[in-house]
C-alpha cells in the first residue's frame, strides 16, 4: 500500500510539474505577437465585457425614464457568450488583410484547439486526482483503524 501511495504521489508531482510547464508555455504564447488576441485571454476579457454590459443594462433600465428609453432604442446588442464557452471570432486584428494574416489566424485557431484539448485533459486529470484523493483518504482511515486495533490488541 505504501508503495502505491508513493507512486500516486510521484504521479501527482509529475502532473503538477506538467501543469506548471503548460502555464509557463501559455504565458510565453501570450507574448508571441503584439497583434494576437490569444484565446485564453479572450475568455477573461469576454467575461468582463459581459459583466460590464449587464451592469450597464441594469443601470440604464433602472434610471431611464420611458421617454428616454424610446429615444435610445437599440436594434442589436453585442453578442458575448457567458456560459463558459470560449468566444468565437478572429484572433488577430486585420491590418493588411493578406495571406500572412490568414496563416496567423489559422495557426492561432489550431493553437486554440490544442489549448481546448489541454483544458479537457486537465479537467480529466483533476477528476482522477479527486478520485485518488478520495481513495487515499479511505486508505488513511483504514490505516488509522488498523493502528488503533493493533494498539488495543497490544494492551490486551
Amino acid at each position: 500500500i505504501l508503495e502505491k501511495l508513493k507512486n500516486v504521489e510521484k504521479e501527482m508531482d509529475q502532473i503538477n510539474q506538467d501543469m506548471k510547464q503548460a502555464q509557463k508555455n501559455l504565458n510565453e504564447l501570450s507574448k508571441c505577437c503584439g497583434l494576437c488576441l490569444c484565446p485564453f485571454n479572450r475568455w477573461a476579457r469576454a467575461y468582463i465585457l459581459c459583466m460590464t454590459i449587464s451592469y450597464i443594462f441594469e443601470a440604464v433600465t433602472l434610471f431611464s425614464t420611458p421617454k428616454e428609453s424610446k429615444q435610445n432604442i437599440v436594434s442589436s446588442q453585442p453578442t458575448v457568450v457567458c456560459d463558459g464557452q470560449a468566444p468565437t471570432g478572429p484572433y488577430i486584428k486585420r491590418i493588411t488583410n493578406n495571406d500572412r494574416e490568414d496563416e496567423m489566424e489559422d495557426n492561432l485557431r489550431q493553437v486554440g484547439n490544442h489549448v481546448e484539448i489541454l483544458k479537457n485533459m486537465a479537467l480529466d486529470f483533476g477528476d482522477k486526482i479527486e478520485d485518488h484523493i478520495e481513495k487515499t483518504a479511505n486508505i488513511n482511515d483504514k490505516v488509522q483503524t488498523d493502528h488503533t486495533i493493533q494498539k488495543q490488541n497490544k494492551t490486551n
